[in-house]
């Protein structure tokens, strides 16, 4: 039998380019991950990210706690990364400032 080793593809989508070229750089010597970050905010950019060529591995989102909009979007993912078993890693800027109960209720309704 022999076994394959395909390339993990991590998807996703962070809010500034320095955060885009800091995982770019400390996975760059990482064979085999093709890293595949859109600059820009979840609620624009989170619909194409499990609609592309090839389902990812792995997503990675970088969300602000405090926006209600991004939590929502972040709830909305997951119900449909769950559905094609990909998982998500969500990284937040600030987390000095709790999330608002409202936002995380709305977020986790889904």
């Amino acid at each position: 039998m022999m076994i394959t080793r395909q390339a993990l593809h991590i998807a996703g989508v962070v809010r500034s380019p320095q955060l885009q070229y800091q995982l770019s750089e400390a996975l760059a010597e990482c064979s085999g991950i093709e890293l595949d970050l859109r600059i820009g905010g979840l609620k624009a950019l989170a619909p194409a990210l499990l609609r592309g060529e090839r389902t990812p591995s792995v997503l990675l989102v970088d969300i602000d706690i405090t926006d209600g909009e991004d939590m929502a979007v972040l709830g909305q993912l997951s119900a449909e990364a769950s559905r094609v078993h990909v998982p998500i890693v969500a990284t937040a800027g600030d987390l000095s400032r709790p999330p608002c109960a409202v936002c995380c209720a709305t977020a986790w309704r889904t």
